[in-house]
C-alpha cells in the first residue's frame, strides 16, 4: 500500500509506503507513514497501482461504500491482476492509436506545424498542472492556435495545388502512386475541429481531456449554428433536464462492426454513466467522435427524464399522444359505421 500527501516544502503529491518509517514527516512519535501524517494533508491511497481512495474524487473502494461502487479492498487485491492486464492492455492500445493519430496529423499538417502542436499539446499539459491557473482560458487558447495550424495547412495546400495545375501539362506519368492510406486535409473547420478530437483522446489527463472535448464540441455547435437562439420561437418547447458534466463518467471504447477501418481502428464509441442514478448510455451512431458524444448526451438526458418524471416524461407524453390519436380515429370510425 501506498499513501499520497500533499508536501508543503515541495508543494507537491508525493507517494510512500504505508509502511515506512515516519523519521522524516512527524514528531508525533509514531513509527509509520499512515499513523504520522496528518489527516488533512492525506490525499489518496494506493493498492500498488490501484487508487483505492481519494479524498477529491471521492472514491471509496476501502469499505465498500457507493463511492467505490460498493468494492471492498479484499475485491481490490483479489482481482488486482485482472485490473492490472486490462490497464496495460488499454495502454498499449493507446500507445498505438498515439502513433496512427501521429501519422496522420504529421500527413495532413506536415512535420514542421506537427511538431509545433505537439509542443503546444505538452506546453498546455504542464501549464494546467499547475496551482491557480484558468484551464479554461488555456485550453480556449490552445483550441485556437491549433485550429489556426489546420488553416495554415489549407491555405498553403490550396496554393500548392495550383502551382501544380500549372506544372502538369497533361503528363500523367505519376497517376497510379499509392494513396490509399493517405488522410485528406480537413476541408473546413468543422472537420478540422473533429480530427483534433481524436489527438485529444490520447492526452492521458483525463480532466483536461474532458475540457478540451467539451470546448471542441461547443466550437463545433457554433460552427454549425446551433448556439443561436431562435427569436422567432414564442412557444417554449418542453425542456430535458441539463446535466452536470461532473456527474458524468465518459469512456471511449474501440467500435465495432461495419463502417470499416475508421470504426475499428478508433476509440470512437462512447460510453456514458450518470453516477448519481447510475444510468448509462452508449453512441456509435456515426464515425464521428464529437457527434456520437453530442447523440450519447441526448440520450442520457432523454434516459434521465424518464427516470425522473416516469409517465410526465417527454417520451411518454409523445406515445401517450399517439395513442390518444388511434383511440380517436377509432372511435371515429366506429361512430361512421353505425351511421
Amino acid at each position: 500500500f501506498f499513501v499520497l500527501y500533499y508536501d508543503r516544502l515541495d508543494d507537491d503529491i508525493l507517494q510512500v509506503r504505508a509502511d515506512e518509517t515516519a523519521n522524516n514527516i512527524s514528531d508525533s512519535g509514531e513509527t509509520t507513514v499512515a499513523l504520522s501524517l496528518p489527516e488533512h494533508r492525506i490525499v489518496g491511497i494506493k493498492y500498488k497501482d490501484q487508487i483505492v481512495w481519494n479524498r477529491k474524487e471521492r472514491i471509496d473502494k476501502v469499505f465498500g461504500s457507493m463511492g467505490g461502487k460498493g468494492t471492498t479492498i479484499q475485491q481490490v487485491i483479489d482481482g488486482y491482476d485482472e485490473w492490472k492486464a486490462a490497464l496495460d492492455a488499454t495502454i498499449e492500445w493507446n500507445r498505438k492509436r498515439q502513433v496512427e493519430i501521429a501519422k496522420q496529423l504529421q500527413q495532413v499538417l506536415g512535420s514542421t506545424r506537427f511538431s509545433e502542436l505537439k509542443e503546444k499539446s505538452s506546453k498546455l499539459q504542464e501549464t494546467c498542472a499547475k496551482a491557480g491557473v484558468s484551464v479554461k482560458k488555456e485550453v480556449d487558447s490552445y483550441v485556437d492556435q491549433g485550429l489556426q495550424l489546420f488553416r495554415d495547412a489549407r491555405k498553403d495546400s490550396a496554393a500548392s495545388s495550383f502551382e501544380d495545375v500549372d506544372d502538369s501539362d497533361g503528363d500523367d506519368s505519376d497517376g497510379d502512386d499509392d494513396d490509399d492510406d493517405d488522410v485528406s486535409l480537413p476541408s473546413t473547420d468543422l472537420e478540422a475541429l473533429d480530427l483534433f478530437s481524436e489527438l485529444v483522446l490520447t492526452l492521458p489527463d483525463g480532466d483536461l481531456r474532458s475540457t478540451i472535448l467539451s470546448e471542441l464540441s461547443f466550437r463545433m455547435d457554433r460552427f454549425e449554428g446551433k448556439n443561436k437562439p431562435d427569436k422567432r420561437t414564442r412557444r417554449q418547447p418542453y425542456q430535458l433536464p441539463e446535466l452536470n458534466e461532473d456527474e458524468l463518467t465518459e469512456n471511449f471504447v474501440r467500435g465495432s462492426g461495419a463502417g470499416g477501418q475508421k470504426i475499428n481502428k478508433t476509440s470512437n464509441r462512447v460510453v456514458l454513466v450518470h453516477e448519481p442514478t447510475q444510468l448509462r448510455v452508449e453512441c456509435q451512431d456515426t464515425r464521428s467522435l464529437q457527434q456520437n458524444r453530442k447523440i450519447a448526451r441526448k440520450r442520457m438526458r432523454e434516459k434521465l427524464d424518464e427516470f425522473l418524471h416516469g409517465n410526465q416524461s417527454k417520451s411518454a407524453m409523445k406515445q401517450n399522444k399517439i395513442v390518444s390519436k388511434k383511440q380517436k380515429a377509432k372511435a371515429k370510425r366506429k361512430a361512421r359505421a353505425r351511421k
